[in-house]
Protein backbone atom coordinates (compact mmCIF):
# COMPACT_ATOMS: atom_id res chain seq x y z
CA UNK A 1 0.00 0.00 0.00
CA UNK A 2 1.69 3.74 -0.90
CA UNK A 3 2.33 5.77 1.82
CA UNK A 4 -0.09 8.94 1.63
CA UNK A 5 1.96 11.91 1.32
CA UNK A 6 2.58 14.42 3.67
CA UNK A 7 3.32 18.06 3.31
CA UNK A 8 7.44 17.39 4.14
CA UNK A 9 7.51 14.67 0.89
CA UNK A 10 8.18 16.08 -2.01
CA UNK A 11 8.89 13.18 -4.81
CA UNK A 12 11.75 13.03 -6.72
CA UNK A 13 11.56 11.18 -9.84
CA UNK A 14 14.52 8.58 -10.68
CA UNK A 15 16.61 9.20 -13.49
CA UNK A 16 16.30 6.05 -15.01
CA UNK A 17 12.65 7.14 -15.57
CA UNK A 18 13.68 10.29 -16.71
CA UNK A 19 15.86 9.15 -19.46
CA UNK A 20 13.31 6.23 -20.67
CA UNK A 21 10.83 8.80 -20.84
CA UNK A 22 12.68 10.98 -22.75
CA UNK A 23 13.57 7.77 -25.16
CA UNK A 24 9.57 6.88 -25.26
CA UNK A 25 8.21 10.53 -26.63
CA UNK A 26 10.48 10.33 -28.96
CA UNK A 27 10.35 7.24 -30.16
CA UNK A 28 6.15 7.70 -29.76
CA UNK A 29 6.68 11.08 -31.80
CA UNK A 30 9.27 10.03 -34.25
CA UNK A 31 6.98 6.86 -35.22
CA UNK A 32 3.73 9.12 -35.61
CA UNK A 33 4.94 11.73 -37.82
CA UNK A 34 6.15 9.05 -40.38
CA UNK A 35 2.91 6.77 -40.18
CA UNK A 36 0.09 8.86 -38.72
CA UNK A 37 -2.35 5.76 -39.20
CA UNK A 38 -0.79 4.95 -36.13
CA UNK A 39 -3.12 7.53 -34.03
CA UNK A 40 -5.81 5.49 -34.19
CA UNK A 41 -3.93 2.58 -31.77
CA UNK A 42 -2.85 5.06 -29.16
CA UNK A 43 -6.32 6.93 -29.39
CA UNK A 44 -7.54 6.82 -25.53
CA UNK A 45 -3.78 6.20 -24.39
CA UNK A 46 -2.15 9.31 -25.32
CA UNK A 47 -2.70 13.20 -24.49
CA UNK A 48 -0.43 16.58 -24.96
CA UNK A 49 0.59 15.93 -21.12
CA UNK A 50 2.30 12.75 -21.96
CA UNK A 51 4.96 14.81 -23.35
CA UNK A 52 7.47 17.08 -21.96
CA UNK A 53 9.34 18.21 -24.75
CA UNK A 54 7.75 21.19 -26.20
CA UNK A 55 8.37 20.33 -29.65
CA UNK A 56 6.94 17.35 -29.36
CA UNK A 57 3.82 18.24 -27.24
CA UNK A 58 3.31 21.29 -30.11
CA UNK A 59 4.14 18.00 -32.91
CA UNK A 60 1.72 15.76 -30.94
CA UNK A 61 -1.36 18.52 -30.63
CA UNK A 62 -0.72 19.39 -34.82
CA UNK A 63 -1.38 15.90 -36.05
CA UNK A 64 -3.76 14.84 -33.29
CA UNK A 65 -6.00 17.50 -34.10
CA UNK A 66 -5.46 18.31 -37.87
CA UNK A 67 -3.26 16.02 -39.38
CA UNK A 68 -5.78 12.64 -39.42
CA UNK A 69 -6.10 12.28 -42.96
CA UNK A 70 -2.71 12.84 -43.86
CA UNK A 71 -0.02 10.15 -44.46
CA UNK A 72 2.21 12.07 -42.81
CA UNK A 73 3.15 15.50 -41.17
CA UNK A 74 3.53 18.44 -43.24
CA UNK A 75 7.41 18.38 -43.76
CA UNK A 76 7.21 22.30 -43.50
CA UNK A 77 5.93 22.64 -40.01
CA UNK A 78 8.61 19.73 -38.93
CA UNK A 79 11.50 21.82 -40.74
CA UNK A 80 10.42 24.61 -39.28
CA UNK A 81 11.31 24.05 -35.93
CA UNK A 82 13.90 21.52 -36.63
CA UNK A 83 16.59 23.54 -34.29
CA UNK A 84 14.23 22.73 -31.43
CA UNK A 85 14.65 19.26 -31.33
CA UNK A 86 18.87 18.40 -32.10
CA UNK A 87 20.11 15.40 -34.31
CA UNK A 88 16.35 15.54 -36.22
CA UNK A 89 17.46 14.40 -39.44
CA UNK A 90 18.91 11.63 -38.18
CA UNK A 91 16.28 10.12 -36.41
CA UNK A 92 13.58 10.60 -39.45
CA UNK A 93 16.32 9.07 -41.77
CA UNK A 94 16.58 5.89 -39.40
CA UNK A 95 12.90 6.01 -38.99
CA UNK A 96 12.20 5.93 -42.95
CA UNK A 97 14.59 3.54 -43.40
CA UNK A 98 12.93 0.77 -41.23
CA UNK A 99 13.27 1.62 -38.02
CA UNK A 100 10.10 1.93 -37.10
CA UNK A 101 9.17 -0.07 -33.85
CA UNK A 102 6.09 -2.90 -34.90
CA UNK A 103 4.81 -2.14 -30.67
CA UNK A 104 4.45 1.12 -29.44
CA UNK A 105 2.05 -0.35 -26.14
CA UNK A 106 5.77 -0.41 -23.74
CA UNK A 107 6.30 3.15 -24.76
CA UNK A 108 2.92 4.57 -24.02
CA UNK A 109 2.91 2.37 -20.67
CA UNK A 110 6.03 4.23 -20.08
CA UNK A 111 4.70 7.33 -20.94
CA UNK A 112 2.03 6.61 -18.85
CA UNK A 113 4.00 6.12 -15.78
CA UNK A 114 6.39 9.12 -15.79
CA UNK A 115 2.99 11.19 -16.35
CA UNK A 116 1.83 9.84 -12.83
CA UNK A 117 5.19 10.59 -11.46
CA UNK A 118 4.96 14.09 -12.56
CA UNK A 119 1.57 14.89 -11.31
CA UNK A 120 2.86 12.73 -7.79
CA UNK A 121 5.04 15.04 -7.43
CA UNK A 122 3.19 18.09 -8.29
CA UNK A 123 0.66 16.49 -5.35
CA UNK A 124 3.99 16.66 -2.92
CA UNK A 125 5.04 20.53 -3.93
CA UNK A 126 1.88 21.85 -3.57
CA UNK A 127 1.11 20.17 0.13
CA UNK A 128 4.83 21.76 0.57
CA UNK A 129 3.92 25.61 0.11
CA UNK A 130 0.29 24.56 1.61
CA UNK A 131 -1.52 25.53 -1.73
CA UNK A 132 -3.39 22.13 -1.03
CA UNK A 133 -4.38 20.40 2.16
CA UNK A 134 -4.27 16.77 3.06
CA UNK A 135 -7.84 15.80 2.28
CA UNK A 136 -7.73 17.30 -1.19
CA UNK A 137 -4.54 15.64 -1.82
CA UNK A 138 -5.82 12.28 -0.99
CA UNK A 139 -8.34 12.46 -3.13
CA UNK A 140 -5.71 13.53 -6.33
CA UNK A 141 -3.48 10.50 -4.96
CA UNK A 142 -6.39 8.07 -5.44
CA UNK A 143 -7.25 9.23 -8.81
CA UNK A 144 -4.39 8.88 -10.23
CA UNK A 145 -4.15 5.26 -8.59
CA UNK A 146 -7.40 4.81 -10.57
CA UNK A 147 -5.58 6.12 -13.83
CA UNK A 148 -5.75 3.94 -16.57
CA UNK A 149 -5.22 -0.02 -16.40
CA UNK A 150 -4.63 1.02 -13.05
CA UNK A 151 -7.73 -0.77 -11.24
CA UNK A 152 -9.27 -3.97 -12.04
CA UNK A 153 -13.24 -3.27 -12.90
CA UNK A 154 -15.57 -3.93 -9.63
CA UNK A 155 -18.72 -5.31 -11.34
CA UNK A 156 -22.10 -5.77 -9.56
CA UNK A 157 -23.88 -8.47 -7.65
CA UNK A 158 -27.16 -8.70 -9.41
CA UNK A 159 -27.88 -11.52 -7.00
CA UNK A 160 -28.01 -8.85 -4.53
CA UNK A 161 -31.41 -6.50 -3.86
CA UNK A 162 -30.55 -3.07 -4.80
CA UNK A 163 -30.36 -0.36 -1.56
CA UNK A 164 -33.65 1.99 -1.50
CA UNK A 165 -33.15 5.23 -2.28
CA UNK A 166 -32.17 7.51 0.00
CA UNK A 167 -34.40 10.50 -0.21
CA UNK A 168 -33.79 13.86 0.98
CA UNK A 169 -37.31 15.12 -0.18
CA UNK A 170 -39.59 12.08 -1.15
CA UNK A 171 -40.06 11.23 -4.74
CA UNK A 172 -37.87 14.52 -5.80
CA UNK A 173 -34.62 15.01 -4.38
CA UNK A 174 -31.97 11.88 -3.53
CA UNK A 175 -28.58 11.52 -1.38
CA UNK A 176 -25.83 12.27 -3.29
CA UNK A 177 -27.54 12.92 -6.65
CA UNK A 178 -26.85 15.83 -9.09
CA UNK A 179 -29.86 17.82 -9.82
CA UNK A 180 -30.62 20.78 -12.50
CA UNK A 181 -33.67 22.93 -12.57
CA UNK A 182 -34.32 24.90 -15.15
CA UNK A 183 -36.42 27.86 -16.04
CA UNK A 184 -37.61 31.78 -17.84
CA UNK A 185 -35.09 33.98 -16.06
CA UNK A 186 -37.37 35.28 -13.26
CA UNK A 187 -39.72 32.63 -12.50
CA UNK A 188 -38.92 31.92 -9.84
CA UNK A 189 -36.58 29.11 -9.31
CA UNK A 190 -34.12 30.87 -6.91
CA UNK A 191 -36.92 31.52 -4.49
CA UNK A 192 -38.08 27.80 -4.53
CA UNK A 193 -34.68 26.36 -4.42
CA UNK A 194 -33.56 29.18 -1.51
CA UNK A 195 -36.98 27.74 0.36
CA UNK A 196 -35.47 23.91 -0.49
CA UNK A 197 -32.38 25.10 1.09
CA UNK A 198 -34.31 26.43 4.41
CA UNK A 199 -36.53 23.61 4.23
CA UNK A 200 -33.21 20.92 3.95
CA UNK A 201 -31.26 23.33 7.23
CA UNK A 202 -34.29 23.17 9.42
CA UNK A 203 -36.10 19.94 8.70
CA UNK A 204 -39.39 22.12 8.29
CA UNK A 205 -41.61 21.03 5.02
CA UNK A 206 -40.11 22.46 1.64
CA UNK A 207 -42.67 24.78 0.07
CA UNK A 208 -45.39 23.99 3.24
CA UNK A 209 -46.64 20.93 2.13
CA UNK A 210 -43.51 18.62 1.28
CA UNK A 211 -42.17 16.90 4.16
CA UNK A 212 -38.23 16.07 4.06
CA UNK A 213 -37.46 12.50 4.84
CA UNK A 214 -36.79 11.41 8.15
CA UNK A 215 -33.50 12.61 9.46
CA UNK A 216 -32.48 14.24 6.31
CA UNK A 217 -32.03 17.49 7.65
CA UNK A 218 -28.30 18.90 8.14
CA UNK A 219 -26.32 21.51 6.29
CA UNK A 220 -26.34 23.42 3.60
CA UNK A 221 -24.11 25.55 0.86
CA UNK A 222 -25.84 27.95 -1.16
CA UNK A 223 -23.12 29.52 -3.53
CA UNK A 224 -24.59 32.34 -5.82
CA UNK A 225 -22.48 33.73 -8.34
CA UNK A 226 -25.00 35.69 -10.19
CA UNK A 227 -26.54 38.45 -7.44
CA UNK A 228 -25.00 40.88 -5.43
CA UNK A 229 -24.51 39.75 -1.81
CA UNK A 230 -27.80 42.26 -0.37
CA UNK A 231 -29.80 40.92 -3.00
CA UNK A 232 -29.44 36.78 -2.26
CA UNK A 233 -29.26 38.38 1.97
CA UNK A 234 -32.91 39.75 1.31
CA UNK A 235 -34.36 36.68 -0.58
CA UNK A 236 -33.41 34.66 2.27
CA UNK A 237 -34.37 37.00 4.66
CA UNK A 238 -37.97 36.79 3.69
CA UNK A 239 -38.49 33.22 3.57
CA UNK A 240 -40.78 33.31 6.49
CA UNK A 241 -38.54 35.90 8.15
CA UNK A 242 -36.19 33.41 8.23
CA UNK A 243 -33.44 33.78 10.50
CA UNK A 244 -29.85 32.85 10.69
CA UNK A 245 -29.73 28.97 11.25
CA UNK A 246 -26.46 27.22 11.81
CA UNK A 247 -26.69 24.81 9.34
CA UNK A 248 -27.84 27.33 6.51
CA UNK A 249 -24.54 29.30 4.85
CA UNK A 250 -25.16 31.29 2.00
CA UNK A 251 -22.57 32.89 0.10
CA UNK A 252 -22.48 35.76 -3.31
CA UNK A 253 -19.79 36.17 -5.47
CA UNK A 254 -16.75 34.31 -4.00
CA UNK A 255 -15.67 32.59 -7.04
CA UNK A 256 -16.97 28.80 -6.72
CA UNK A 257 -16.22 28.07 -10.71
CA UNK A 258 -15.76 24.43 -12.18
CA UNK A 259 -13.75 25.64 -15.18
CA UNK A 260 -10.29 26.43 -12.86
CA UNK A 261 -8.21 23.97 -10.55
CA UNK A 262 -8.24 26.68 -7.84
CA UNK A 263 -12.45 27.53 -8.25
CA UNK A 264 -12.91 23.56 -7.56
CA UNK A 265 -10.40 23.50 -5.19
CA UNK A 266 -12.31 26.50 -3.17
CA UNK A 267 -15.54 24.35 -3.42
CA UNK A 268 -14.04 21.26 -2.22
CA UNK A 269 -12.49 22.99 0.97
CA UNK A 270 -16.17 24.55 1.78
CA UNK A 271 -17.24 20.83 1.49
CA UNK A 272 -15.07 18.87 3.12
CA UNK A 273 -15.01 21.38 5.69
CA UNK A 274 -18.75 21.91 6.18
CA UNK A 275 -20.05 18.45 5.26
CA UNK A 276 -23.19 19.72 3.58
CA UNK A 277 -26.34 17.61 3.33
CA UNK A 278 -27.06 20.11 0.03
CA UNK A 279 -25.14 22.37 -2.16
CA UNK A 280 -27.02 24.24 -4.44
CA UNK A 281 -24.61 26.25 -7.02
CA UNK A 282 -26.58 29.68 -8.91
CA UNK A 283 -26.27 29.81 -11.95
CA UNK A 284 -24.61 27.69 -14.24
CA UNK A 285 -23.66 30.03 -16.62
CA UNK A 286 -20.97 31.61 -13.84
CA UNK A 287 -20.41 28.40 -12.25
CA UNK A 288 -19.36 27.13 -15.65
CA UNK A 289 -17.32 30.36 -16.68
CA UNK A 290 -14.99 30.16 -19.11
CA UNK A 291 -15.92 26.90 -20.62
CA UNK A 292 -18.47 26.43 -24.00
CA UNK A 293 -21.48 24.98 -22.60
CA UNK A 294 -22.58 24.01 -26.08
CA UNK A 295 -19.60 21.48 -25.88
CA UNK A 296 -20.34 18.14 -24.27
CA UNK A 297 -17.03 17.67 -24.09
CA UNK A 298 -16.21 20.71 -21.52
CA UNK A 299 -19.63 20.04 -19.74
CA UNK A 300 -18.53 16.67 -19.09
CA UNK A 301 -15.53 17.39 -17.64
CA UNK A 302 -17.17 20.00 -15.12
CA UNK A 303 -19.37 17.39 -14.49
CA UNK A 304 -16.66 14.54 -13.49
CA UNK A 305 -15.75 16.90 -11.20
CA UNK A 306 -18.98 17.31 -9.25
CA UNK A 307 -19.28 13.23 -9.67
CA UNK A 308 -16.22 13.25 -7.80
CA UNK A 309 -17.33 15.80 -4.68
CA UNK A 310 -20.34 13.80 -4.78
CA UNK A 311 -18.97 10.33 -4.32
CA UNK A 312 -16.24 11.77 -2.14
CA UNK A 313 -18.44 13.67 0.06
CA UNK A 314 -21.74 12.48 0.12
CA UNK A 315 -23.67 15.17 -0.43
CA UNK A 316 -26.28 16.25 -3.41
CA UNK A 317 -25.63 18.68 -6.07
CA UNK A 318 -28.14 21.10 -7.82
CA UNK A 319 -26.92 23.29 -10.61
CA UNK A 320 -29.71 26.28 -11.50
CA UNK A 321 -29.99 27.29 -15.12
CA UNK A 322 -32.01 29.24 -17.64
CA UNK A 323 -33.95 27.79 -20.60
CA UNK A 324 -32.34 28.33 -24.50
CA UNK A 325 -34.44 30.09 -26.83
CA UNK A 326 -36.01 28.29 -29.20
CA UNK A 327 -36.34 28.93 -32.50
CA UNK A 328 -38.46 28.87 -34.91
CA UNK A 329 -38.10 25.50 -35.87
CA UNK A 330 -37.98 24.51 -32.04
CA UNK A 331 -41.29 25.72 -30.68
CA UNK A 332 -42.30 21.67 -29.70
CA UNK A 333 -38.91 20.75 -28.49
CA UNK A 334 -38.89 18.75 -25.25
CA UNK A 335 -38.66 20.51 -21.47
CA UNK A 336 -35.41 18.07 -21.36
CA UNK A 337 -34.12 19.50 -25.23
CA UNK A 338 -35.01 23.30 -23.72
CA UNK A 339 -32.07 22.97 -21.33
CA UNK A 340 -29.73 25.46 -21.48
CA UNK A 341 -26.40 24.34 -23.30
CA UNK A 342 -25.13 20.84 -24.25
CA UNK A 343 -26.70 17.69 -24.10
CA UNK A 344 -24.36 16.95 -21.10
CA UNK A 345 -27.03 19.13 -18.98
CA UNK A 346 -29.74 16.92 -19.53
CA UNK A 347 -27.49 13.60 -19.76
CA UNK A 348 -25.13 13.95 -17.01
CA UNK A 349 -27.74 14.64 -13.91
CA UNK A 350 -29.81 12.10 -11.77
CA UNK A 351 -33.01 14.28 -11.98
CA UNK A 352 -33.70 17.13 -13.76
CA UNK A 353 -36.53 19.69 -13.36
CA UNK A 354 -38.32 22.50 -15.09
CA UNK A 355 -40.21 25.24 -14.06
CA UNK A 356 -42.98 27.12 -15.92
CA UNK A 357 -44.63 30.45 -14.28
CA UNK A 358 -48.15 29.94 -14.36
CA UNK A 359 -51.50 32.48 -14.05
CA UNK A 360 -48.92 35.45 -13.16
CA UNK A 361 -47.96 33.89 -9.37
CA UNK A 362 -47.81 30.17 -9.12
CA UNK A 363 -44.91 28.39 -10.64
CA UNK A 364 -45.31 24.71 -11.91
CA UNK A 365 -42.23 22.73 -11.23
CA UNK A 366 -42.23 19.63 -13.41
CA UNK A 367 -39.53 17.03 -13.17
CA UNK A 368 -38.63 15.83 -16.91
CA UNK A 369 -36.13 13.48 -15.86
CA UNK A 370 -36.36 11.16 -12.75
CA UNK A 371 -34.00 8.30 -12.17
CA UNK A 372 -35.35 5.67 -9.62
CA UNK A 373 -38.58 6.85 -9.00
CA UNK A 374 -41.59 8.34 -11.52
CA UNK A 375 -41.72 11.94 -13.00
CA UNK A 376 -43.67 13.93 -10.61
CA UNK A 377 -45.42 17.65 -10.52
CA UNK A 378 -46.17 20.34 -8.53
CA UNK A 379 -47.50 23.85 -8.92
CA UNK A 380 -45.93 26.47 -6.16
CA UNK A 381 -47.63 29.31 -4.68
CA UNK A 382 -46.16 32.43 -4.11
CA UNK A 383 -47.91 34.81 -0.56
CA UNK A 384 -46.79 37.90 0.79
CA UNK A 385 -47.62 39.60 3.56
CA UNK A 386 -47.31 43.42 5.03
CA UNK A 387 -43.91 42.92 6.40
CA UNK A 388 -42.78 41.97 3.07
CA UNK A 389 -42.12 38.15 3.81
CA UNK A 390 -42.64 34.97 1.15
CA UNK A 391 -44.84 31.98 2.12
CA UNK A 392 -44.49 29.09 -0.92
CA UNK A 393 -47.15 26.23 -0.77
CA UNK A 394 -46.49 23.37 -3.21
CA UNK A 395 -50.16 21.56 -4.53
CA UNK A 396 -49.35 18.29 -5.99
CA UNK A 397 -50.44 18.60 -9.62
CA UNK A 398 -51.25 14.61 -10.61
CA UNK A 399 -53.46 14.26 -7.20
CA UNK A 400 -54.93 18.03 -8.37
CA UNK A 401 -55.87 16.99 -11.50
CA UNK A 402 -57.58 13.55 -10.67
CA UNK A 403 -59.83 15.80 -7.79
CA UNK A 404 -60.51 18.03 -10.79
CA UNK A 405 -61.60 14.79 -13.19
CA UNK A 406 -63.97 13.54 -9.82
CA UNK A 407 -65.33 16.96 -9.66
CA UNK A 408 -65.88 17.21 -13.32
CA UNK A 409 -67.86 14.14 -12.88
CA UNK A 410 -70.08 15.37 -10.72
CA UNK A 411 -70.92 18.42 -11.95
CA UNK A 412 -72.38 16.77 -15.27
CA UNK A 413 -74.32 14.43 -13.32
CA UNK A 414 -75.60 17.24 -11.29
CA UNK A 415 -76.57 19.67 -14.35
CA UNK A 416 -78.11 16.45 -15.92
CA UNK A 417 -82.14 17.16 -16.65
CA UNK A 418 -81.71 21.33 -15.88
CA UNK A 419 -81.74 23.70 -18.61
CA UNK A 420 -79.43 26.40 -17.24
CA UNK A 421 -77.33 26.65 -13.73
CA UNK A 422 -75.90 29.13 -11.80
CA UNK A 423 -72.25 28.88 -10.25
CA UNK A 424 -73.53 29.31 -6.58
CA UNK A 425 -75.77 26.05 -6.90
CA UNK A 426 -72.88 24.03 -8.40
CA UNK A 427 -70.31 25.41 -5.61
CA UNK A 428 -72.87 24.64 -2.86
CA UNK A 429 -74.09 21.20 -4.64
CA UNK A 430 -70.37 20.20 -5.09
CA UNK A 431 -69.42 21.72 -1.38
CA UNK A 432 -72.05 18.69 0.60
CA UNK A 433 -70.33 16.54 -1.91
CA UNK A 434 -67.12 16.99 -0.54
CA UNK A 435 -65.27 19.35 -3.16
CA UNK A 436 -63.97 21.99 -2.80
CA UNK A 437 -64.97 26.00 -4.69
CA UNK A 438 -61.06 26.22 -6.20
CA UNK A 439 -61.47 22.70 -7.97
CA UNK A 440 -65.39 23.39 -9.01
CA UNK A 441 -64.38 26.36 -11.04
CA UNK A 442 -61.39 24.46 -12.37
CA UNK A 443 -63.47 21.49 -13.51
CA UNK A 444 -65.66 24.22 -14.67
CA UNK A 445 -63.56 25.69 -17.30
CA UNK A 446 -62.05 21.58 -18.43
CA UNK A 447 -65.81 20.98 -18.91
CA UNK A 448 -65.62 23.93 -21.49
CA UNK A 449 -62.36 22.91 -23.05
CA UNK A 450 -63.31 19.39 -23.45
CA UNK A 451 -67.28 20.51 -25.14
CA UNK A 452 -69.41 19.05 -22.47
CA UNK A 453 -70.88 22.26 -21.39
CA UNK A 454 -71.33 25.75 -22.40
CA UNK A 455 -70.77 29.35 -20.27
CA UNK A 456 -73.99 31.14 -21.89
CA UNK A 457 -73.35 34.27 -19.14
CA UNK A 458 -71.98 35.30 -16.25
CA UNK A 459 -72.66 32.82 -13.88
CA UNK A 460 -74.87 30.59 -16.26
CA UNK A 461 -74.11 27.18 -17.36
CA UNK A 462 -75.53 25.01 -19.84
CA UNK A 463 -75.35 21.04 -20.47
CA UNK A 464 -74.44 20.18 -23.87
CA UNK A 465 -76.08 16.84 -23.82
CA UNK A 466 -78.85 15.05 -21.79
CA UNK A 467 -76.32 12.12 -21.91
CA UNK A 468 -74.09 11.61 -18.63
CA UNK A 469 -70.93 10.86 -19.06
CA UNK A 470 -69.31 8.70 -16.34
CA UNK A 471 -65.33 9.79 -16.87
CA UNK A 472 -63.36 12.10 -19.32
Amino acid sequence: MTRALSATDVVEIPEIERRAAQRSERIVIETLVVDTARLASVNGSLSEAHFVTPFYQQLYRLFAKECRDFVSVPSAFVESHIADVPNWDEAEYALLEGGIPVDLKPHLATLERALRLRRTRSVGLRLADGSLGPGAAAVELADLQRGPGGATVAYLDLAQPAPPIEWIVPGWLARREIAVLASSAGSGKSTTVADLCVSVATGRPWCTTLQLAAGQSGPVLYFDEEQGGEEVARLFQRLYGCQPHPQLRVASMQGIVLSTPEGVSRIEEQIKTHNPVLVVLDTVAQVFAGMDLSKLEEVSTAFRQLFRLRDTYGCTVMLLTHYRKASKDESDLMALERVFGSVGFGGNPSTVWTAQRQDGQALEIRQVKRRGSRCQKIRVAYEENEAGEITLTAENLEAAETEKDRTAVFIVQFMAGKTEVRTGEIVAAAGEAGHNEKTVKRALNQLVVVGRINHVSRGVWTLKTSEIADEF
